[in-house]
């Protein structure tokens, strides 16, 4: 059975915090903002032992359901920086792909 995306994301929030974590080729971190807004992160090292988002995603779990708020990828040339009403298809792909990823190399 296929896991939802809320359902995929809770366990990532349950399981995992602030604290970056090093798996295969970057750095998965979650960072709470509020009661229910977190950021998913995953970064490489940068210069001067910087971290820089590849791609980072801010978002709200209400009801069930996910409203996305940020999207940015520093990595990326030009850099992407989306809000959900600019592309609101193209960062909930990049956000299953990103959890999935996540939890495949949990895995």
């Amino acid at each position: 059975m296929t896991k939802n995306r809320y359902d995929k994301i809770n366990t990532v929030i349950k399981n995992y915090d602030d604290n970056r974590q090093f798996l295969g080729d970057g750095y998965y971190r979650v960072i709470k903002f509020a009661d229910n807004i977190y950021e998913f992160d995953f970064s490489k090292s940068g210069p001067c032992s910087t971290f820089e988002s590849a791609p980072a995603i801010k978002f709200e779990m209400v009801d069930n359901t996910i409203k996305f708020l940020l999207y940015r990828d520093m990595t990326s040339r030009p850099i992407k920086f989306f809000t959900p009403e600019s592309d609101d298809t193209f960062v909930k792909n990049e956000f299953e792909k990103l959890v999935d990823k996540f939890l495949s190399q949990k895995a």
